[in-house]
């Protein structure tokens, strides 16, 4: 989208996307299964960490400890590519037959089904929007984003006729884009990082003109022309 100007008309603020995430709408990492919570065999013992916390740590069993036991054969492997490139290796490399047990491979099946389930349900909406490339998604329309190439950045919005700082902005998620406010806040009304944490958003009042992303060698500017001209450039890490 490099050199690709979008008109905007209104108050616009520079961020990275993920920035303006919902946090209503992130995964409920509380209904995440564990496979220890499937796999009848699984042992643990208990660690104290630093702090004088303690937690369990899980140990899988291995197919020895099921009474169902056996050595493993073609037909316990599967059909995908993977099963088959795995079938050809342990019968190259495996001193010994393999074992298998099938109580818990039915366990293993029935925790892989559950953590399926759990991603189908729990998209959130950074993962929606392709991680801040496809804004539609969530509704907002009128916006520019794309890639930082440099990764990480801390930048300063200058206003490019007067050199007056207007603002700051950063990135978490190697992102930098511009959007309307107003469509910001309807898709995120509790959105306050233009007022609250000034370091991560630059914040344009009743702009109307257009915006680009400049690419300069390694680095991006954010670059706008109209009533108000602009630039946004990397002045840290």
């Amino acid at each position: 989208m490099y050199n690709t100007p979008i008109r905007f008309d209104g108050d616009i603020i520079i961020t990275d996307p993920c920035y303006i995430m919902r946090e209503d709408h992130k995964r409920n990492y509380d209904a995440l299964p564990y496979w220890w919570d499937f796999v009848s065999k699984a042992t643990y013992h208990v660690i104290t960490g630093t702090n004088g916390k303690t937690f369990k740590s899980y140990t899988m069993p291995k197919p020895e400890d099921y009474p169902d036991c056996r050595e493993k054969n073609r037909g316990d492997y599967g059909n995908d590519e993977d099963s088959v490139v795995q079938a050809a290796l342990d019968l190259i490399f495996s001193e010994k037959k393999p074992m298998f047990s099938p109580t818990l491979q039915a366990e293993l099946d029935a925790y892989h089904k559950a953590e399926e389930k759990w991603h189908e349900e729990n998209i959130d909406d950074w993962e929606k929007c392709e991680y801040g490339e496809e804004m539609e998604l969530l509704g907002i329309h009128t916006y520019l984003s794309d890639r930082t190439i440099y990764g990480d950045w801390s930048c300063t919005t200058f206003n490019s006729d007067t050199k007056e700082k207007i603002g700051e902005f950063c990135a978490d998620a190697g992102m930098v884009a511009v959007f309307l406010l107003d469509e910001v806040l309807r898709y995120n009304p509790d959105f306050n990082y233009h007022t609250e944490k000034l370091w991560t958003t630059t914040l344009i009042h009743d702009f109307h003109g257009t915006v680009e992303l400049h690419r300069e060698g390694e680095e991006v500017a954010v670059v706008g022309k109209g009533n108000i001209n602009f630039i946004g450039k990397q002045t840290g890490f």
